[in-house]
């Protein structure tokens, strides 16, 4: 049989458009009955003669069958030899980067209870409008202003963006990683002085576990993953982070600095590879909640630069990982060993208020919900030192589940189809929630913490976040967003909020700047500025000059650490904007004789 048996022709162009069967003869049958110029099988039978012609090929060709032949055996040899090192992953395994988008827009995420939203409402107010329409063209101006500012989008290249072009394998970061000899200098540190504080922020049971770990890759007794290099290269980024900031006798600033920028390398490039954020396990789960709490470094920009966007999707992402792994269902932890168990219920609570805490900033659900949830909590440490850690953490999670159930029943989308009777019915028992949580917090007993000045300055600005929450709450009996909606206990909270803002504020000038960074991100950027949108329509429904001098005040505030973090521009932008279209609203009441303006 030729090669010419196997061109199997098209039918005619006309039977195609038809859409009718073609005998696809040239010419067919349908064209010779309706009396058509048959179109398309002229080529068909070209191409057929043309083919006809040509010279066959040969049936067989012995040098090249046996050309085939060897580079197939050698390929099969090749992929035997990987199999049976598949264990070696030293050889052959590679970080590969995360393909995910290089910029996240954090409007996109933004929900009803975030405060670029309720800035928003603000400035849809029907008295702004009705004044603007009505020819002042200050007020029109700022009125504008302000409009663009808040309907921008923000997007921005993550820091590390950089490392997801680049393959990291495990060789290539063990060369990375510092010499055994100063690891266990570093070891030997740890267990001399007090408990560190990478015990004490970060879902670790002990020390024993991060020197499991290091043993585990700097004395292998079976082969390494990429996870566990990955995250002991952010544990001693951590602790090399901390001995930066409380030097430790028998170490150079040289040797700190060099092996702190090699560890911050394994750590980043675990974070944004593709098996961390797509496998779930222990190790990965881990990696990715220390990467969204790294309290007192710049590593990834997530907590400690107030980026939301990127805390979102590690926080999120390692709660993916939790609940695949059932690490939120008791009978899955309880079967555990005891050791691995404790080490999962630690991890899996940092990762559930990591999650739930971004709630209400953000205006969005939470990954893990609570319905799913009947794991037990981890045991709190007998250590004096210790405890008021434990008990902290379990406190700010009953603070983020009420933070959570705000944004459920009153900012959801769901939950805008209440009427105003069931909210001030929400309203009340949330209202008693937050009041029993602020008393057990001012109960709790932190003299004898470890690192008592770090305690302090970690959750120095716990009230201002309380009274935010407060406002929100208040706020939401009616999203009408007129000035005369704003109830008094509303104005009340949002008064005490602002004013908790600036005595917070004084006691953190005297500290460091990263201390006062820390006081920024918290209070400017994971706290709502609600208060500062109640204050600005109280102002503007009364021509207050008190509520105008506490807006200025704390304008102040924001703008002298809006330059610390990056993130803190924003929401001083914001506030600026609203700041100064009061101004102008009010001067504008003072010259038509509808106020005194402010002085």
């Amino acid at each position: 049989m030729g090669p010419s048996a196997n061109i199997v022709p098209k039918a005619c162009r006309n039977c195609r458009v038809r859409k009718i069967r073609c005998n696809r003869e040239s010419p067919c049958s349908n064209c010779i009955t309706s009396k058509i110029s048959c179109q398309g099988n002229s080529k068909d039978a070209a191409r057929r003669s043309a083919t006809n012609e040509r010279p066959a090929m040969p049936i067989r060709d012995e040098g090249g069958l046996n050309s085939l032949h060897d580079r197939v055996t050698a390929l099969e040899q090749h992929v035997k030899r990987l199999s049976g090192n598949e264990n070696n992953t030293s050889d052959v395994t590679v970080l590969t980067p995360q393909q995910s988008p290089g910029s996240v827009d954090l409007s996109s995420l933004e929900g009803e209870s975030s405060f670029r939203k309720q800035a928003l409402l603000a400035a849809d107010m029907t008295e702004f409008v009705s004044l603007a329409s009505g020819g002042s063209p200050q007020v029109t101006d700022k009125l504008s202003d302000l409009r663009k500012l808040l309907e921008s989008k923000v997007s921005k290249e993550p820091p590390q963006a950089q490392d997801r072009n680049q393959n990291h394998s495990i060789d290539s970061l063990q060369r990375k990683m510092p010499p055994a000899e100063f690891v266990i200098r570093l070891l030997r540190t740890l267990k001399g002085g007090p408990d560190c504080l990478l015990v004490l922020y970060f879902p670790i049971v002990d020390c024993k576990q991060f020197e499991d770990l290091c043993r585990q890759v700097y004395f292998p007794v079976q082969p390494i993953s990429v996870g566990e290099v990955s995250l002991l290269g952010a544990m001693l980024f951590m602790v090399l982070t901390i001995q930066k900031c409380l030097p430790q006798p028998g170490f150079s600033e040289e040797e700190i600095e060099r092996f702190q920028l090699a560890c911050k390398d394994i750590f980043v490039a675990g974070v944004v590879a593709y098996e961390t954020n797509m496998t779930p396990a222990f190790n990965h789960c881990l990696l990715l909640s220390m990467a969204a709490s790294t309290p007192s470094s710049y590593a990834l920009n997530a907590q400690t630069q107030g980026d939301l966007a990127l805390q979102w999707k590690l926080s999120s992402t390692a709660a993916r990982h939790c609940l695949a792994l059932g690490y939120h269902r008791e009978h899955v932890v309880a079967a555990l060993p005891p050791d691995e168990a404790s080490q999962v219920r630690r991890l899996f609570w940092h990762v559930y208020f990591s999650d739930k805490s971004l709630v209400l900033s953000l205006g969005r659900a939470s990954t893990i919900q609570d319905m799913d949830v009947d794991v037990e909590p981890y045991a709190i440490s007998d250590d004096p030192g210790r405890q008021p850690w434990d008990q902290t953490l379990f406190i700010f999670i009953e603070f983020a589940k009420i933070q959570a159930q705000v944004y459920q029943t009153l900012y959801s989308p769901a939950s805008r189809k209440r009427s105003i009777e069931e909210r001030r019915v929400i309203v009340d028992t949330l209202e008693k929630r937050l009041a029993d949580w602020h008393e057990s917090w001012q109960q709790l007993d932190s003299s004898q913490a470890y690192q008592k000045t770090v305690f302090d300055n970690t959750f120095g600005p716990a009230d201002v976040t309380y009274y935010s929450t407060l406002t929100l709450v208040y706020r939401a009996v009616d999203l009408s967003g007129l000035p005369n909606t704003i109830a008094m206990p509303c104005f009340a909270a949002a008064k005490k909020g602002l004013q908790a803002h600036a005595t917070v504020h004084a006691q953190y000038t005297l500290l460091d700047r990263e201390s006062m960074a820390h006081f920024a991100v918290w209070v400017h950027v994971y706290s709502s500025l609600t208060p500062f949108v109640v204050t600005f329509l109280h102002c503007i429904a009364n021509s207050d000059h008190d509520d105008f001098s506490l807006l200025k005040s704390s304008l102040d505030i924001m703008e002298q650490t809006s330059n610390l973090v990056d993130s803190c521009k924003r929401p001083y932008d914001f506030c600026k904007s609203l700041y100064c279209f009061a101004e102008a609203y009010i001067s504008t009441c003072s010259e038509t004789g509808g106020g005194d303006g402010p002085n």
